[in-house]
């Protein structure tokens, strides 16, 4: 799955224009804590996904999925969800609407990240609902450390991985619905 980079670069613009008036949504204990998820320019393939185990015990397969520029500079990172411990899905479960386009919550952009983690456009925490698994997903940037790089001459300066480490935490749709209820 390609992604321009220029429908990301213009969904950030829209959502960070919006970004005053998102949702604050906490983690608390009572999402079931699944792993960390950490890309780095030194990780292995094995710190870059985990497996899930849900509802009935069925695995999940957690990945982040790198999207290069030109110059193989990792400018996107994508948490792909899928049915068991296979490694090229033909659909991320986390993309619950696989016809939209732009910045979804399960694409992490350097850009996004180039004045901090709560200064991007989701914040530090985004909540992924999943009914057809009876779950809710939450991915919680706890590190991340961006470069600036020159993609070309004509189109400025953009921002590249070095380092992004995320927390997933799955809950069940009826304990989510608790939970946002309570606050």
């Amino acid at each position: 799955m390609q992604i321009k980079i220029s429908t990301v670069i213009y969904s950030l613009l829209v959502l960070l224009a919006f970004a005053p008036f998102r949702s604050a949504v906490a983690a608390d204990d009572s999402a079931t804590r699944q792993g960390v998820l950490i890309y780095s320019l030194q990780s292995s393939p094995a710190e870059n996904s985990i497996t899930l185990k849900l509802l009935g015990g069925k695995p999940y397969h957690l990945a982040l999925s790198r999207e290069l520029d030109a110059q193989n500079h990792v400018v996107v990172l994508d948490a792909v969800l899928e049915k068991g411990n296979k490694t090229h899905a033909e659909r991320n479960l986390l993309n619950t609407s696989p016809k939209s386009h732009g910045y979804q919550p399960h694409l992490f952009a350097a850009l996004d990240f180039a004045n901090g983690i709560e200064k991007s456009a989701y914040g530090n925490l985004r909540v992924i609902s999943l009914p057809e698994l009876g779950i809710s997903v939450e991915l919680k940037v706890l590190e991340v450390k961006v470069t600036g790089i020159s993609t070309n001459p004509s189109s400025g300066a953009g921002y590249a991985f070095t380092n992004l480490t995320i927390e997933v935490r799955t809950r069940t749709l009826s304990e989510d619905m608790a939970h946002n209820h309570t606050q």
